[in-house]
Order: C-alpha cells, then sequence, then structure tokens
C-alpha cells in the first residue's frame, strides 16, 4: 500500500493528514478502509481522504488524467459515509476532492464542495488561449505566470483549504529563475490572504534536482508556519 500523507501537527499536538490518494487516482494503491486502519495504528486522530476527483468523464479523457469516474465518485462518497460511522470514535475521518479550478466548470465545483468536508486544489491543467494545457509538458515564462494567476483566482473563490504541490509548476521549467520566484511569492501571498494550507513537498524526482528548488522549499515553510497553529476543518 503506497501511502500518500500530508501531515500537520496541530497546536494541540495532533497528528493530521489531509491529503491521502486510493487507488481510484489509478497512482497509488489501497483502500480508504486500509488508510484509516493504518492512521489509526499511527497514531493519527484525524485522516482527511482526498483523491482525484472528475469535473466529467469528458474533461479525463481531454485531460488525458488518471483519476475516478463519475460513477466511481459516488461509490467514493457513499464509502466514506459508511467508514465515518464505523470508525466515529476512533479517529475522525473526513472526506475530500483534489481537483482542478476553472471558472469555466464553477458550477461543477460548487456541487463537489458541497459533497465532501474540503476540497484540496491540484492545478494539473491551465487555460492557455482557450485550450486546456497540461503542467506537465513543456512551460514557458507566459504560461507560468498564467498558472500563478490561476492559482490565485482559486484561492480566492472559497472553494479551497489546501493548495497541493504548489511548485508543480517547474516541472518542466530548465531552472528557478526570477519568474519563478514571481510566481512563487505571488502564490505564497495569496495563500496568507485567504488563509489555505500549501503542501510542502519533499522532493526525490530527478526531474527537480539542480533547479536551486530550494528557494521555493524555504518560501513554503514561511507560508507552513502561518497556517500550521489551526485546524483544517
Amino acid at each position: 500500500m503506497m501511502f500518500h500523507y500530508l501531515v500537520i501537527l496541530e497546536i494541540n499536538m495532533r497528528i493530521s493528514n489531509y491529503h491521502t490518494h486510493i487507488y481510484l487516482c489509478k497512482h497509488a494503491t489501497g483502500t480508504i478502509e486500509e488508510y484509516i486502519l493504518k492512521a489509526i495504528n499511527d497514531g493519527f486522530e484525524v485522516l482527511g481522504i482526498s483523491d482525484h476527483g472528475p469535473i466529467s468523464d469528458e474533461h479525463t479523457a481531454l485531460w488525458r488524467s488518471r483519476r475516478m469516474s463519475m460513477s466511481e465518485s459516488i461509490d467514493y462518497l457513499n464509502e466514506l459515509k459508511r467508514l465515518k460511522s464505523k470508525y466515529d470514535g476512533q479517529i475522525t475521518l473526513l472526506g475530500a476532492f483534489e481537483i482542478e479550478y476553472s471558472n469555466t466548470y464553477l458550477s461543477r465545483l460548487l456541487e463537489m464542495r458541497e459533497s465532501v468536508d474540503y476540497l484540496v486544489l491540484g492545478q494539473h491543467q491551465i487555460e492557455v488561449n482557450g485550450e486546456f494545457k497540461s503542467v506537465y509538458f513543456k512551460q514557458t515564462q507566459d504560461t507560468i505566470r498564467i498558472y500563478g494567476n490561476t492559482i490565485v483566482e482559486a484561492l480566492k473563490s472559497g472553494l479551497f483549504k489546501i493548495l497541493a504541490h504548489p511548485e508543480i509548476f517547474m516541472y518542466t521549467y530548465p531552472e528557478f529563475d526570477d519568474v519563478c520566484v514571481e510566481v512563487s511569492k505571488q502564490i505564497i501571498e495569496a495563500a496568507i490572504k485567504y488563509n489555505i494550507v500549501l503542501e510542502i513537498v519533499i522532493v526525490k524526482q530527478d526531474i527537480y534536482l539542480n533547479k536551486n528548488i530550494i528557494n521555493i522549499h524555504m518560501w513554503n515553510s514561511g507560508v507552513w508556519l502561518v497556517n500550521i497553529n489551526k485546524k483544517i476543518i
């Protein structure tokens, strides 16, 4: 079972995790219940299951994205409800979706937000000249700025509690240059303004080596300290 933990030590020293993927995302393993049992065994008091949610099956195909289908999302929500009841008193179980932001499907985002405890922003797609573009493909200074502006708009919307992997815009970018610093500061300032938790990513992939990537982690740490002394929910 592969664990995807965003661990937050809250002010009362509870150990909590709000970013966990299960087998439905197609790049992790394990069921919700397996994660619950592991979290209880490891002393977690709050566990948030926040797998990648679908905007629509059409969007999933368009983005060539690995995530649950619309029908699977219904089963996902029902399973969360069942397990919240089953493990009540042993652990606080929260349900969430990780999802991209766009005002073109705002009504769907509002619907998703109503169905769960919180949303995690994971901006894997940006809109460039009216078309969606994956952040995993080659980025330019212009698309990096579009990413930053999209993140700020998303955080301002009030839909999200957490921004996952904020550094993802540098995945295919050759170096941590002045534009990266500009966009990083923009994201951090928005996170502070709108009281959003930034996920600190422990980078192991070779793709990030030799990019002076430590700079963004230093920036993120400052925002992390601003947000660490509050509950997510």
